[in-house]
């Protein structure tokens, strides 16, 4: 008789924790995939809400800097003021850098009376008359006559040799040299100021040419808006989120706006203490480091963050990664550079808010 035949056990039926290990493999692979999923479709919408709200604010500030534009052209183009100016630049001329007699001039007074009323009405904040040479030789404000502003600084050029009126981001001018000293010029690279006076040399213009009777350039008429008030509340017409802030720099990487958060900076140690110090061109788009190696030309110098990287490269960019923000808060944001007005406007929001 044959001998019977047993049954062979099965892999399964020998390996029975097969089944459950299978399982855990493929609950595994399924949550790794919709958490994969979930993050992707987290970061699109980031993105698309950071896009939105930059495109939003940038939008609006075209707007705004479009109606400055206007009004700078239709003040510009008043013929007693353009007789007037043709004036004050014979008689700079003449005097030889005598600032006296040009500020107490009959045509600088015909000037303040042209302009004074229309400026204050027109939101400006003051007004600046620059001659071909770049020196200022109409002005309400005795201490900018006869300062020397830069031909090549951004949109500036282009009043002159194209006749365009154009937007001039914010800059600064420095003190006044000492009697006797040399000329007075712009910083070639602004430091962190400590002084207190900022302000008073901070200025933002928007100019539009002023031409004499055969149709050509003589002057440029600046007038000066506040960069920490109107320019700054435009940028914040679209905001993501709570700890969302949207904010103008150069391509030196330095605030050309208001930060929302200037009482965090000055507890920081990044800003002086005082109710008129904020954060136009006093915080550099750098990570804060130590607070004692605030020359940007220094070695020591703390490292740009993100957008301040790509800031001296004038270029655009967005970051859902997450990088440390000036404040040293982990942020993501989005920003673009504007080639036609020589800065460029970010937008960023608080990691901890934008993924929770």
């Amino acid at each position: 008789m044959p001998p019977s035949s047993q049954p062979t056990p099965s892999s399964s039926a020998s390996h029975p924790w097969i089944y459950p290990l299978l399982a855990a493999c493929g609950l595994g692979l399924l949550g790794w995939w919709a958490n994969h999923t979930v993050e992707g479709e987290v970061e699109n919408t980031l993105h698309r809400g950071l896009q939105t709200v930059l495109s939003a604010d940038i939008n609006a500030l075209q707007i705004w800097m479009e109606s400055q534009r206007k009004l700078a052209v239709a003040l510009a183009n008043n013929n007693a003021l353009q007789g007037a100016v043709q004036e004050l630049i014979d008689l700079s001329e003449r005097s030889n850098g005598g600032l006296d007699s040009l500020f107490k001039s009959t045509a600088q007074r015909r000037l303040q009376h042209l302009l004074g009323a229309n400026v204050k009405v027109a939101g400006f904040h003051g007004y600046a008359v620059i001659s071909r040479e770049g020196a200022v030789v109409g002005t309400q404000r005795r201490g900018l006559l006869g300062l020397a502003i830069r031909r090549d600084r951004p949109g500036l050029e282009r009043v002159f040799s194209s006749g365009e009126t154009q937007m001039i981001a914010p800059f600064v001018i420095p003190p006044r040299g000492k009697p006797g000293g040399s000329r007075p010029r712009f910083r070639t690279r602004l430091h962190r100021p400590t002084d207190r006076d900022l302000g008073d040399r901070l200025l933002m213009m928007v100019t539009s040419p002023v031409k004499n009777a055969q149709g050509e350039v003589i002057a440029a008429l600046g007038l000066m808006l506040r960069p920490e008030a109107e320019f700054t509340r435009i940028l914040s017409v679209a905001r993501y989120d709570q700890s969302g802030e949207t904010f103008a720099f150069n391509s030196e990487a330095w605030m050309l706006s208001r930060s929302r958060f200037d009482e965090h900076l000055k507890q920081l140690g990044l800003l002086p203490e005082g109710p008129d110090i904020n954060s136009v061109l006093r915080i550099q788009l750098r990570e804060p480091g130590d607070t004692s190696a605030q020359d940007s030309t220094s070695v020591d110098a703390p490292s740009f963050t993100r957008i301040g990287e790509d800031a001296r490269q004038q270029q655009s960019g967005i970051d859902l990664k997450g990088f440390a923000d000036y404040r040293g808060v982990p942020v993501v944001g989005a920003w673009e550079w504007l080639d036609e007005y020589g800065f460029g406007v970010a937008t960023k929001v608080d990691v901890a808010e934008a993924y929770n």
